[in-house]
């Protein structure tokens, strides 16, 4: 499930600190595993992933894994819109079966306050039965950050920047059964109510023509499909992701207005040597129906992460990148990337708009060699000399 904007759980990992206004500077502080009870793994055996062969990029041994852990992260940073900021992670982390093919179940906390008084508070989990044979994502979130609007379109201008305060409260669970070894069908359901302050006088929003400038509810169930082969939870070094989902709002149900939004997401990694990870996503999304412009598809944050979350949105996105993923010396390791999207009014659109294209590189430490995480500092340039240093506890795809 996709949480830029809330800054919530993706599923695996929590990636937090997207920078979207000025240069920031990254503190890092306050990096502690807590607790950790290692455990023998078995031999493997039936449906789901292979056991993982290698791990983290910044880490090349592979050792025992763990029944359960407890990890707690506290990263202050400064940005120019926030000011101080401290986030603060914390997770536990289980297995259901010691088989070397069962994934780490977690339960996670991530909240953020900053000296503007701004503030983001999330708990959520991803179980995983043994055997990776059923999968329960389930989040809490409640945000209050203020965000930029530049318009609606595939060439809206860096000078159209507007600020607005989304106060945001979701509830979202999705649930997945495996229906034949690595493919799993997926049903959700998202609750999420969005109000809208902070209004720049004069700016887009403040018309209330565009919709979801007045603030929206959706009450949204998903259907979709899964294929997931990847070895490795947080760190992949080989397999395949592939997820194709539909999300309908439903007015009678609750929801502010009908709308349906479709994603195709594709990602491939490749061990091409010893501690050398290849990995590449193409993703494709569309909306119809009366969509607010907070649900639209949009390119930025990890997406493009050239980009701030949002810079460009419209009914259908396109995008790709590429990633050379490196592990240098003990537990370090280095990444490098490029990528491009468009955005466009429809699926024809996307021919014509322009390419909007990135280029980056980032380090990685490896905070856990039984759980391949690692903690992630990227620099990334893009057009218009936007540039961005983002930092995280997964990768970006």
């Amino acid at each position: 499930m996709r949480s830029a904007r809330t800054g919530g759980y993706d599923g695996t990992w929590c990636r937090v600190g997207w920078t979207r206004f000025g240069s920031t500077v990254v503190l890092l502080g306050g990096v502690m595993p807590v607790h950790g009870v290692p455990v023998q793994a078995q031999a493997s055996g039936g449906s789901g992933p292979s056991p993982p062969r290698r791990v983290s990029i910044a880490a090349p041994v592979r050792p025992t894994l763990q029944r359960h852990a407890w990890y707690v992260y506290a990263v202050p940073t400064s940005e120019k819109l926030t000011g101080l900021k401290v986030t603060l992670i914390g997770a536990y982390l289980w297995r259901t079966a010691l088989d070397g093919a069962t994934r780490p179940s977690t339960v996670f906390q991530h909240s953020a306050y900053t000296a503007n008084h701004q503030l983001l508070i999330a708990f959520g989990g991803d179980l995983w039965a043994p055997q990776n044979s059923r999968n329960l994502n389930f989040q809490a979130v409640y945000s209050r950050f203020p965000a930029p609007f530049f318009g609606i379109g595939a060439r809206t201008a860096q000078s159209a920047q507007e600020l607005f305060t989304p106060r945001t409260v979701v509830l979202a669970v999705t649930a997945q059964q495996e229906i034949r070894p690595h493919t799993y069908a997926q049903l959700g359901l998202q609750l999420l109510h969005l109000s809208v302050g902070n209004l720049v006088p004069g700016g887009l929003l403040v018309s209330h023509t565009i919709p979801g400038s007045t603030g929206y509810t959706t009450v949204a169930p998903e259907i979709g499909i899964v294929f997931d082969s990847r070895d490795h939870l947080f760190d992949p070094k080989s397999g395949a992701f592939i997820q194709g989902r539909v999300r309908v709002n439903l007015p009678p149900l609750g929801g502010s207005t009908g709308f349906q939004l479709f994603s195709l997401d594709g990602r491939v990694y490749r061990s091409v040597r010893a501690g050398s990870v290849l990995a590449l996503e193409g993703a494709f999304a569309g909306a119809s129906g009366t969509v607010p412009f907070e649900e639209l598809p949009q390119l930025g944050g990890s997406e493009l992460r050239a980009y701030v979350y949002g810079r460009w949105r419209d009914r259908t996105a396109l995008r790709a990148q590429i990633e050379w993923r490196q592990h240098a010396v003990w537990r370090f390791g280095a990444v490098a990337f490029v990528g491009a999207g468009a955005i466009g009014s429809g699926v024809g659109a996307l021919w014509s708009a322009p390419v909007r294209t990135i280029y980056g590189a980032g380090l990685r430490f490896n905070l856990s060699t039984k759980e391949n995480a690692n903690f992630s500092m990227d620099y990334a340039r893009g057009q218009e000399r936007a540039n961005v240093v983002s930092f995280g506890f997964a990768e970006a795809f």
